[in-house]
């Protein structure tokens, strides 16, 4: 699957400064990932606050942003999560939200307002057609198909993600604390997949996790860096932890239906309202696109004049 993922949404400046803010150090290349946006475009915006000396520019090996403090393994862990956003963003994914959090441990971590246009997305290939009634056929619960079948009927389906940093959070030392939101985490390659697994916990039958200082929630979604991998876990017929890779929105919506403890984060509707809300700087790019395209207006005029 092969999808354009910058210069593709608007920059939104509040949402800009909150991210470079929030960072403590951000590579300009992995806003203009994580922003999907104009290169140009966010160089302009970032000189403007640069004036008002709402932040400043440094540059390393690559340009830096920042307001008061920086920090390069905050800087390296975003670019890291940013690599996820933009694979996210090929799978057809969108963002309607972007924000950079700060966990109890000091380290960043990204949380992103995640999009799709369902029922579009069924519609555009047959491949996925496919996929979506063989994964619906495969679903054990009358309860798990309706789940699944609102991505498929709806025109829009909205929920969150956390991705977070193994190269900060050391395997040894991580533990889920919540299960608010799906979370991803990045890790660099797949040395640490074998102690992930081996801390997993089936939370099916339990799911206190507030006092928890041990294990992992099962339903972990892992982006390998070094791969561009996402997978995620579930028990084979031994009641074995085994991986299987996500290369497609479906099998996202697949997993969230069969194996996800955050459902309750997960909202569809067809509210046109909701759903143009959602997709307003995408929209915005489109026409500053149209608006601002000289070459093409150029080569328009030449051939109307030959």
């Amino acid at each position: 699957m092969s999808k354009q993922t910058v210069n593709i949404r608007a920059i939104d400046t509040e949402e800009l400064f909150q991210i470079i803010h929030a960072s403590n150090g951000i590579y300009q290349s992995t806003l203009t990932r994580l922003l999907q946006c104009n290169r140009t475009s966010l160089e302009s915006r970032l000189k403007t606050l640069e004036q008002n000396e709402l932040i400043y520019k440094k540059k390393s090996n690559k340009y830096f942003c920042y307001t008061n403090k920086y920090d390069f393994k905050n800087i390296q862990a975003l670019n890291k999560q940013a690599e996820l956003a933009s694979l996210l963003i090929e799978l057809g994914f969108y963002t309607s939200r972007i924000q950079v959090l700060t966990n109890e441990k000091k380290q960043k971590q990204l949380y992103l307002s995640l999009f799709t246009l369902g029922n579009h997305l069924y519609e555009s290939s047959d491949k996925l057609r496919k996929q979506t009634r063989d994964y619906h056929n495969k679903l054990a619960s009358s309860s798990q198909k309706d789940f699944f079948a609102q991505f498929r009927n709806n025109s829009f389906t909205s929920f969150p993600v956390k991705i977070s940093n193994i190269e900060q959070l050391y395997t040894d030392n991580y533990f889920t604390t919540s299960l608010d939101v799906p979370e991803i985490l990045v890790i660099p390659n797949k040395e640490p997949l074998s102690l992930i697994e081996s801390k997993l916990k089936d939370l099916s039958y339990s799911n206190r996790v507030d006092k928890n200082t041990e294990f992992i929630r099962d339903d972990i979604l892992i982006y390998i860096s070094s791969e561009q991998r996402l997978l995620y876990f579930f028990k084979n017929n031994q009641y074995k932890y085994e991986s299987k890779k996500i290369t497609t929105p479906i099998d996202f919506f697949y997993y969230l239906s069969n194996y996800s403890h955050s459902k309750h984060a997960i909202y569809s509707s067809n509210a046109s309202e909701e759903l143009a809300d959602a997709i307003k700087l995408y929209r915005i790019s489109i026409l500053n696109k149209r608006k601002f395209n000289t070459i093409t207006k150029k080569s328009t005029k030449q051939k109307a004049q030959s």
